[in-house]
């Protein structure tokens, strides 16, 4: 293909990739047609994130032509083991740089040379086995903000016997680099825009009177503080990371909880959502500050409440839902059910709504 030619296959990439909104749309047009212009078999779109130390497990975000469970036994045992998707270390200030915000191609034996990577359980277990005889990688890092940063790799793969990339394969795909780096930017910049949105209106369906927003990664670390730090009160860390555990550990039986956390200036009430987005399942926390008050021992004993009854009323008081309060006691909602109508029954009403007026007519509210 003439160097005018190859100008032109770039430029139709660039227009393919200006219209996708999402990588389901990335997948559709611009990769499958990098795929073929660059002489693949296959193709995938990773991306992990790392706040702070914490690394997150990959995610793949597009593919054409990959065999599905080949994929999920990557994701699942191999891809620790992968030179193309590692984070540069530390000490490696100039590389990380040099990959910052700007993508750059490279074939495996460029990373990992041929003798020192047959040794590898990657190359024993997964490429051989798979059939890949060659790997040419495209590697960028996001910071899309302070503490958070994003790899994001593109692998294209070559199946069969001395089926290598060559160099003039690396120069093609040198070509493609801008448009990879721009394209694939502005899809997870604009994913964790779409994300953030999400995230405040949750947020803003809380409690009026909140004092902070933070954003919980699916490993249980703070990556977005609104407000107060968490970081400076261990205990309130610990407590909101647990809470975001004990959601996790609910399943689908709940998408949100109320708890109270306790800090180092007093307890906290919180509200903390599970939204799933592209890059993973992350928790939104709306942290207010703890109504000091409970229903008074008087009333509580005049309706002859049992300890659970008690942090049941509590909740409902708040206005957690049934699934919220299995959630947060670690028992099944058809019990929860159970203590309400016990509830009902010594309070002498029928619903929620003549409970919560009851209650907001009591002296112990004010």
């Amino acid at each position: 293909m003439t160097r005018q030619g190859l100008l032109e296959q770039v430029l139709q990439v660039q227009d393919m990739a200006l219209d996708c909104a999402n990588f389901d749309s990335f997948a559709d047009r611009p990769l499958s047609h990098l795929t073929e212009f660059l002489g693949a078999d296959n193709s995938v779109v990773l991306t992990v994130e790392r706040a702070g130390s914490e690394e997150c497990e990959p995610h793949a975000r597009a593919a054409v032509a990959l065999d599905l469970q080949e994929l999920q036994a990557y994701l699942r045992r191999y891809h620790r083991h992968d030179p193309m998707i590692q984070f540069p270390q530390k000490s490696d200030a100039g590389h990380r740089l040099s990959i910052l915000g700007k993508g750059r191609f490279s074939r495996l034996s460029d990373v990992c040379p041929p003798e020192r990577l047959c040794r590898t359980k990657y190359y024993r277990e997964f490429l051989k086995e798979a059939g890949i005889s060659d790997l040419l990688s495209f590697r960028m890092m996001l910071e899309p903000y302070p503490g958070c940063s994003v790899l994001v790799g593109v692998g294209f793969h070559r199946r069969g016997n001395s089926r290598w990339f060559k160099s003039d394969d690396l120069l093609r795909a040198r070509l493609v680099a801008p448009v990879l780096t721009s394209s694939l930017s502005r899809l997870v910049l604009a994913e964790r825009v779409r994300f953030l949105d999400s995230a405040m209106k949750s947020a803003f369906r809380s409690d009026s009177c909140a004092r902070g927003v933070f954003i919980f990664d699916s490993q249980f670390n703070c990556q977005v503080q609104i407000g107060n730090k968490p970081s400076e009160d261990a205990p309130m860390i610990g407590g909101l990371r647990q809470a975001c555990r004990n959601l996790a550990n609910a399943g689908r039986d709940a998408d949100a909880v109320v708890q109270e956390i306790a800090g180092e200036n007093g307890n906290f009430s919180v509200r903390i959502e599970r939204i799933e987005c592209g890059f993973g399942e992350y928790y939104v926390i709306t942290e207010a500050p703890a109504r000091n008050h409970s229903p008074s021992d008087d009333i509580a004993r005049s309706w002859r409440l049992t300890p659970r009854e008690r942090e049941i009323l509590n909740a409902v008081r708040k206005g957690a839902r049934n699934a919220e309060i299995a959630a947060m006691f670690g028992i099944s909602p058809k019990t929860v059910e159970n203590h309400i109508s016990s509830i009902f029954a010594k309070a002498g009403v029928s619903s929620r709504a003549q409970l919560i007026s009851i209650l907001a007519n009591s002296a112990f509210l004010n």
